[in-house]
């Protein structure tokens, strides 16, 4: 996860084209907002299924986790603002498969 305050999706990706391709650059950049339903989704999007790494979600979900402790200042609410939307996000992707 990374926050560019003051960058449009643009910029980033612009200066990206300017290097030159190496095998350990990532096929794909995802920008995703950084709310829970957005990250859920993100994550359990049943075409995406088969591409993490074994750690990616889980790195993803603490993530979002940390933001959302930062943002409600208190680490509990931070974590129980991202449980209270993992079943509706499983239901989409449920729906979605």
């Amino acid at each position: 996860m990374a926050v560019l305050p003051g960058l449009s999706e643009d910029e980033p990706r612009e200066r990206w084209s300017r290097g030159v391709d190496d095998k350990w650059e990532h096929g794909e950049f995802r920008f995703v907002p950084a709310e829970p339903d957005a990250v859920l989704d993100f994550l359990l999007d049943p075409a995406r299924r088969d591409t993490w790494t074994p750690c990616g979600p889980a790195l993803f979900f603490h993530a979002i986790v940390r933001t959302m402790t930062l943002r409600l200042g208190d680490a509990g609410e931070g974590r129980l603002s991202l449980e209270r939307v993992i079943g509706p996000a499983v239901r989409r992707a449920e729906e979605r498969a």
